[in-house]
């Protein structure tokens, strides 16, 4: 098995595949509404994956998939108008636009958890990601379940210091 892309998050021990920015652990009586759904905005450019994932994660009781697009445009107004707990988006980091993207959908549902899905994450990129607003940053290579449990822990967090 080769070894991880990313290292340990040193900010939160319950990260363990990505890197998390200014977060922190709810206490049990801040914790996200026992019996609720959350509530999922997915943008992702390749048709078959956004497809897979989007079913995998409609199939699960704790998730609700309220919106998937590969369109940036759309990606915009799906974030203003659903106001999603969690926004997780791959965006090509190959394109100069990809940090401004993050932050237009960051200021499009500014309460929405944003959180970017690559297959990129070297430290230039997880930096601009992060001053753009995003949440935290995972590594696709992680697999569906380790995905599920990194979304679970972040949506259990509150805005720190």
């Amino acid at each position: 098995m080769a070894p991880p892309v990313s290292e340990h998050c040193p900010n939160h021990s319950g990260l363990d595949r990505g890197y998390l920015f200014g977060m922190r652990m709810r206490d049990s009586r801040g914790g996200k509404v026992t019996g609720q759904k959350a509530r999922i905005l997915l943008i992702e450019g390749r048709d078959d994956v956004r497809q897979a994932l989007s079913g995998r994660l409609r199939g699960l009781d704790d998730f609700d998939v309220v919106g998937d697009t590969g369109s940036q445009t759309r990606a915009l107004d799906l974030a203003a108008r659903l106001t999603p707990d969690l926004i997780l988006a791959d965006f090509a980091t190959s394109a100069p636009y990809a940090a401004e993207l993050c932050a237009r959908i960051r200021q499009a549902s500014p309460a929405s958890r944003l959180v970017v899905f690559t297959a990129f994450a070297d430290a230039e990129t997880r930096v601009r990601y992060e001053r753009a607003g995003a949440t935290a940053c995972l590594l696709k290579d992680i697999g569906f379940g380790h995905l599920v449990d990194e979304l679970r822990t972040l949506l259990s967090l509150d805005a720190g210091e």
